[in-house]
C-alpha cells in the first residue's frame, strides 16, 4: 500500500462521514468548511503523486543515459526525454516524447500554484488520448483530474516498458 493509497482510504472511509467529524472535532465546522478542507487535502495528495511520480521517471530515464554514458549532469529533462527516446533506442516509441513533454509541463505548474508560464510567453497545446490540452501562458491549468492522472501514467508505464524491451536496454 503507498502513502497516496493509504490517504485516500482515509478519505472515502473516514472524511466523507458525517460521524468521523462529529468524533473527532465534535462537528464544530460548517459543512462547506469540511468539504473545503477535503478538497485541499485531495489537492495535496494529487500534486504529491505528480511530484513523486515525476521524479521517479526522471531518475528512470537520467539512470539509463548514465549506462549509456551521456553526460546529462547540466541537461534538462526534456533534452534527457530527446537524448533517449530519438538517439538510444532501436525502435521509436510512437508518442512517446510527447506524452512525457506533456506531463513536464504538468509538473512544472506545480512551481506556480498550477498556473503555466511560458519563457517564451507562448502557448503550448498537447494532443493526448484524443483530446487537446492547452497550456496558455500565465493562465492557471484546471484540467488535471485523477482520470487524467491514471491514463498519463499508464502510458508512462507503457512507455517504460517499450524503453526496457528495446535491443539497446534489455
Amino acid at each position: 500500500m503507498s502513502s497516496l493509497h493509504l490517504s485516500l482510504t482515509f478519505v472515502y472511509r473516514h472524511l466523507l462521514f458525517q460521524k468521523w467529524w462529529i468524533l473527532t472535532i465534535n462537528n464544530a465546522l460548517s459543512d462547506e468548511d469540511k468539504v473545503r478542507l477535503i478538497e485541499g487535502y485531495l489537492a495535496s495528495n494529487k500534486l504529491s503523486y505528480v511530484i513523486s511520480l515525476f521524479s521517479s521517471v526522471e531518475s528512470f530515464i537520467r539512470t539509463l543515459l548514465r549506462e549509456k554514458n551521456h553526460d546529462i549532469n547540466n541537461k534538462n529533462f526534456r533534452s534527457c526525454i530527446n537524448t533517449l527516446l530519438s538517439e538510444e533506442l532501436t525502435t521509436p516509441i510512437k508518442g512517446g516524447i510527447q506524452v512525457l513533454e506533456f506531463f513536464s509541463e504538468i509538473r512544472n505548474t506545480i512551481h506556480n500554484d498550477g498556473t503555466y508560464y511560458s519563457s517564451k510567453n507562448k502557448s503550448r497545446n498537447f494532443k493526448f488520448k484524443d483530446e487537446t490540452y492547452t497550456f496558455s501562458n500565465e493562465v492557471r491549468i484546471d484540467f488535471v483530474t485523477w482520470e487524467l492522472l491514471i491514463e498519463i501514467t499508464d502510458s508512462i508505464l507503457s512507455i517504460m516498458i517499450e524503453i526496457l524491451d528495446d535491443k539497446n536496454f534489455s
